[in-house]
């Protein structure tokens, strides 16, 4: 079974673009997700290690 019936893409040119836009939009979340997971672990690990909260401002503006 192919997750995607071809003959979709070649029948219906409006089904293409909104495949297409949901492809982008979970790419961008998906980033997001990492940006926001890479940033708590900057700001746990830089806690942990007695950073000053000065020095883990700019990382708690990141989230």
């Amino acid at each position: 079974m192919k997750p995607l019936d071809p003959r979709l893409l070649r029948y219906a040119r409006a089904a293409r673009k909104f495949l297409v836009l949901g492809g982008a939009l979970a790419l961008a979340r998906t980033l997001g997700a990492i940006a926001f997971a890479w940033l708590v672990a900057q700001l746990v690990a830089g806690a942990v290690d007695g950073r000053p909260a000065s020095a883990l401002a700019p990382l708690l503006g990141g989230l």
